[in-house]
Order: C-alpha cells, then sequence, then structure tokens
C-alpha cells in the first residue's frame, strides 16, 4: 500500500485492513497466505517482491491540489517506483482519486 504524503488515512487503512482481513480468512481456512501487507512510504526504494500495489485515494479537494500534488517535489520519485513496479509486473490497484497518481505517470495510456 503506498503512503504518499498526500493520501487519505482512511483510505489507506481501510485498504490495509481488507487485505489483512483476507490474511486473517485464509489461514482460518488452512491455506497458504496469498500475501503479505506493507506500508511503502519511500518511493526511492527499490520495488522488489510487490505482486500488487495499492494507491489509495489522495485527499485533494479540487483541480488547485492536484496540480500543486503533482508538482511536488516527491511525485517524480512516486512515478518511477510505479513505472519500476508495472515493469515488474506488478498488479497495480487504485481506488477514488489514486488515478490521477497512475494517470500522471502515464499507466493509464
Amino acid at each position: 500500500i503506498v503512503h504518499t504524503g498526500a493520501d487519505l488515512a482512511t483510505s489507506r487503512a481501510l485498504s490495509h485492513d481488507v487485505l489483512a482481513t483476507a490474511r486473517q480468512v485464509a489461514q482460518a481456512l488452512g491455506r497458504a497466505m496469498p500475501f503479505d501487507v506493507r506500508i511503502l512510504d519511500d518511493p526511492r526504494a527499490e520495488p522488489t517482491g510487490c505482486d500488487a500495489l495499492v494507491i489509495p485515494g489522495q485527499g485533494l479537494a479540487d483541480a488547485a491540489q492536484v496540480d500543486a500534488f503533482l508538482a511536488g517535489p516527491d511525485v517524480s520519485d512516486w512515478f518511477a517506483f510505479l513505472r519500476a513496479c508495472h515493469a515488474s509486473g506488478a498488479t497495480l490497484v487504485t481506488s477514488c482519486s489514486g488515478v490521477l497518481l497512475l494517470a500522471a505517470a502515464g499507466l493509464l495510456d
């Protein structure tokens, strides 16, 4: 789960809770653990071992906030990280305004 700093804490927490519950259900049923759930907050980290990446909704209320976020200092690092994850075969999943990050990174073309 990507933590950009602009993402909504509730969106990030909900994504984490849903995935953690799915792991618990799999364990209770005696099935193999399908995945690990991690919060990724460093876009300069090497995207290793990531089969799927969740980009939660960003707390952006209007077009000016979107523009300011996309022009922010760390966003180009996030773009590179998302592109590297995609290139490695990871599935990218997003909700709400998280799709703006994927679009701006050129991953919806």
